[in-house]
This record gives C-alpha cells, structure tokens and sequence, in this order.
C-alpha cells in the first residue's frame, strides 16, 4: 500500500538512486525535500554531526531526524587480514559486502608491521 510518509516504528521500503551504501544507514530520517529547499530531493538526516551523509541537508532548514535511534555502538573487536598482501582489495569488497546484511559491522584500514594492510573491525557481541 502505497503511502505519503512512515513514522517511528514503521516499516517501508523506497527505491532511490544511492550509490554506497554508507550514503544511508539504519535508522537515518529520510525526506522529500521539496517543501524546505524548493529542489525536489530526497536526503538523509543522521543524529550525529559525525555520521551526516553527504546528501544530509543543514539543521538551519528546521528538518530533524525522528526520535528513538541510536547508531550501534561495537563492543568486540578484532584485526582482519588477508593471508595473501595481493587480497586486500577482496578482503576490503568482501567487508562491504558484509556491511550489507549487518549494519552494526563497522571497519577501517589498519596497518601492522607484522601483518601488512588489513582492518579493524568492530562488531556487536560475539563473534
């Protein structure tokens, strides 16, 4: 059923045309900005400064993430790499593709004398 807006605690879907998935994230605030700017665009609204996506517009045009969500915040972490130096860039699609079935995985570029280029990666419990 198609409907104009979804509130906290429902649940939808959209098609849009974003390009990386940290564009939007769970539980970014999702708006049709033809009613603030006059430009008829869909942006993302985080609830920290430090994760605005690009596409997030200022906090001057009065639009404000809903209430209720918090990003995840890891609390297990460990170092990733690949066994071969040649599979880092296999390792770095495998991550992003794992970024995609679990919004908690966090991971950035990592560098160990020992080790060579890899990630750390934070994620929720156990692993």
């Amino acid at each position: 059923m198609k409907v104009g807006s979804l509130q906290a605690g429902e649940v939808g879907y959209m098609a849009a045309n974003i390009k990386a998935v940290d564009h939007a994230r769970v539980g970014d605030t999702i708006t049709l900005t033809k009613a603030v700017t006059g430009i008829n665009m869909v942006h993302t609204h985080t609830h920290t400064p430090s994760n605005r996506s690009e596409n997030a517009i200022p906090a001057s045009s009065g639009v404000t993430p809903l209430p209720g969500y918090a990003p995840p915040k890891p609390m297990v972490y460990a170092g990733l790499y690949p066994s071969d130096p040649d599979d880092y860039d296999n390792l770095r699609d495998a991550m992003l593709k794992l970024k995609l079935n679990d919004a908690a995985l966090s991971f950035q570029p990592e560098t160990s004398t020992a080790l060579g280029f890899g990630f750390r990666s934070g994620f929720l419990g156990e692993l």
